[in-house]
């Protein structure tokens, strides 16, 4: 383990951990925040006893603590930040044909099914092809688009045309790859099939109507605009997503199969989009059910089968929990949270050694 002088306390730096699958990210920030701002490793003493009395005056104010003032773990290190937003990125994602969402994952509402028995793993693994390479895409326009900070569907209620056209973005697929092709599984007890299944929640009429709105909005737009070439693949996309009523596809009763891809892609690069528009190139429909980061400039995650080989480690042994690349897992820091329920929240005393957590952070900068 890295020794630490007190001189160089509070320290700086980036440290990367594993984001489990569902929180997101400002939750498990708001998560971290009491934990990392009592770590004599990474926030001043005199300024933490400072944090710790204006808790105490809230506590007697409101009669519970809240999060208090987040003390950055990293420090200094923010500066840094910005080099990972512009880097090359991989993702591991798992689509499910069959069904488009409007977010285009599995969190959205269904907004059509279509068959899918007619397609095969040779289908998709042609048609990957399309997007390699510089492409133009745009995201879930029904969900996630805004303009000039205001959501598509309020110009839609208000009846107020768009202020421009939504030009396509560009973005470069460096390697897009199909890793595994999985059938539906037979029964509940299957392990070779997928349990994947369409979302419960279904578009309303009004919310239909909503999409109808806001996909006039935007073709009016294009048209009044004289759309590029680029921009005419948002049109044609607008112009292929219309949204019958479910209730009149009819899926195959064998299941949809789902499909897995890795892929490295420039900043920028709509994950989810690439899956939606797959499915479509496809003649049917595909939703995101999976989407892991594995990439990130030089943090890494371990490949899936690596990371299903490593055995669970007892929060009593002495190393910390690191995956390849220099992350390390949420497991880390979920032990860490649950036990500091049971604490006093006072700074470890200059003997004590340093938490799991926290000699996880200086190994992951022992290894930079």
């Amino acid at each position: 383990m890295p020794k630490v002088s007190n001189s160089s306390l509070p320290l700086d730096g980036l440290f990367a951990i594993v984001k489990p699958s569902g929180p997101t990210s400002m939750s498990i920030l708001d998560r971290l925040k009491p934990l990392l701002a009592k770590s004599r490793l990474l926030v001043d003493q005199e300024e933490y006893q400072k944090v710790l009395a204006e808790r105490e005056k809230q506590k007697k104010r409101r009669g519970r603590s809240k999060s208090g003032r987040m003390m950055l773990g990293v420090n200094k290190g923010t500066k840094s930040l910005g080099q990972f937003l512009e880097c090359t990125k991989e993702y591991r994602t798992t689509g499910l044909l069959g069904c488009e969402t409007d977010s285009y994952d599995s969190n959205g509402a269904r907004v059509r099914t279509s068959p899918y028995a007619q397609i095969t793993r040779e289908d998709v693994e042609k048609i990957l092809e399309r997007f390699r390479g510089e492409i133009q895409q745009m995201p879930p326009i029904f969900s996630a688009l805004k303009m000039d900070g205001k959501p598509l569907y309020e110009y839609a209620r208000e009846n107020k045309p768009l202020p421009r056209p939504i030009e396509a973005r560009a973005c470069t697929v460096h390697e897009l790859v199909l890793e595994r092709w999985i059938p539906a599984a037979k029964t509940s007890d299957d392990t070779d099939g997928h349990h994947y299944t369409f979302p419960e929640n279904e578009l309303t009429e009004e919310q239909r109507t909503s999409m109808k709105q806001i996909k006039d909005l935007v073709l009016k737009a294009e048209a009044d605009a004289h759309p590029s070439e680029e921009q005419a693949a948002v049109t044609n996309a607008l112009r292929q997503a219309t949204p019958p009523p479910t209730s009149a596809d009819q899926p195959d009763p064998s299941g949809p199969p789902a499909f897995v891809l890795r892929m490295v892609v420039s900043s920028g690069t709509y994950v989810r989009s690439i899956v939606h528009d797959i499915g479509m190139a496809l003649g049917s429909a595909a939703h995101v059910v999976t989407l892991t980061r594995t990439r990130q400039g030089k943090y890494n995650l371990a490949s899936a089968q690596g990371e299903a080989s490593q055995s669970p480690v007892s929060p009593g042994v002495d190393r910390p929990e690191l995956m390849d690349g220099n992350c390390i897992k949420w497991e880390v820091f979920e032990r860490a949270l649950v036990l500091a329920e049971d604490k006093e929240e006072t700074p470890k005393s200059e003997g004590e050694e340093w938490e799991e957590w926290e000699q996880a952070i200086l190994q992951s900068w022992s290894e930079d």
